[in-house]
């Protein structure tokens, strides 16, 4: 079954060159509903079931309006017939979007094998949705308002012995409760489209993300592995994972990914040096899977307190050369 994973795939693949002046790469960083909505140059890209009517065929084929002006069509990579012919299928199906059951049946979630490639993609489809300069303009306020803004507020209560309330102040604003809505939302639905509710599955990609270990992406201009550029940008993470385990309804969702933070965290300082990470001995053979078992049922209050202690030890990390200040 084609999925809207699938099809995002081929847009990489296909359109996703060095640049799109004028439509970016409009397939990423939003939800099969939100991209079946989307209009670019005023014409629908996507029509349920009439692919004859839907822009994304023309956007493949490369005519016009979506041939940017002095481009090259020749110079630009097109979708092969058997792209267009499969998104074309997509379409004339009603754009299913069960990536889960691709290919898998009825496999429970915990019993789904996973690669390192599906690792590349799960990380391509996190930077498009986070990554300031590849998200859209509809979600860079909100993931700002949980990651960089959010931290400085977070640390100033945790770890400067600054106001006791500025944390909790913050995390009460209306606009800062709707962005946590908003990309909690994103961030479970990435997870659940790339391993549905397997834990095992996401502990394996964050410590291969934390540890360097993923192959390079092939869409990418310059091969590039996916990997956590700066150890800082771990607890850019923590004000959102803080929020996710005190918020009324967190629920397992919220602690599988607060564990396999703490796995991808530890798998940067256990095998790139980049933190301290006292519990567990980087020369272990086993350590990956010790560090994995040792989070797979910790439960909220451990967790809370785990964040803010890694964040203290962060501090006599040979990286660490004072906390980023909001202005640089």
């Amino acid at each position: 079954m084609t999925t809207f994973r699938d099809v995002q795939e081929i847009l990489d693949r296909a359109l996703g060159g060095p640049r799109l002046a004028n439509h970016g790469m409009f397939w990423r960083g939003v939800t099969r509903d939100q991209f079946v909505a989307l209009e670019v140059f005023g014409l629908r890209m996507v029509v349920p079931g009439q692919p004859g009517r839907s822009g994304l065929i023309s956007a493949l084929k490369g005519a016009p309006p979506f041939v940017d002006i002095g481009d090259d069509p020749k110079a630009r990579p097109l979708a092969s017939g058997q792209d267009i012919e499969t998104i074309s299928n997509w379409i004339a199906q009603g754009c299913p979007d069960n990536y889960a059951a691709r290919d898998r049946g009825a496999v429970a979630a915990e019993a789904i094998t996973v690669s390192d490639n599906d690792h590349v993609l799960y990380w391509r489809g996190v930077d498009f949705f986070f990554l300031p300069t590849l998200s859209s303009a509809e979600t860079k306020p909100h993931v700002n308002r949980l990651h960089m803004l959010a931290f400085f507020k977070w640390k100033e209560t945790h770890l400067l012995g600054g106001s006791a309330t500025a944390w909790a102040d913050y995390v009460a604003l209306p606009d800062v409760q709707e962005s946590f809505k908003y990309v909690r939302h994103h961030y479970q639905r990435l997870i659940e489209e790339a391993y549905e509710a397997s834990q095992d599955n996401l502990f394996d990609a964050l410590w291969k993300f934390g540890a360097n270990l993923l192959p390079p992406d092939p869409q990418v201009a310059i091969p590039s592995r996916r990997t956590m550029n700066s150890p800082y940008d771990w607890f850019f993470w923590a004000p959102y994972i803080d929020m996710s385990l005190r918020v009324g309804d967190s629920g397992d969702a919220d602690l599988r990914l607060a564990r396999a933070w703490q796995v991808g965290i530890a798998a940067d300082g256990l095998k790139r040096g980049r933190l301290v990470i006292p519990d567990f001995d980087a020369n272990d053979a086993s350590v990956d899977q010790k560090v994995k078992t040792a989070f797979e049922m910790a439960q909220k209050d451990d967790l809370l307190t785990k964040i803010r202690s890694r964040a203290e030890a962060f501090t006599g990390s040979p990286f660490f050369q004072g906390w980023p200040s909001p202005g640089g």
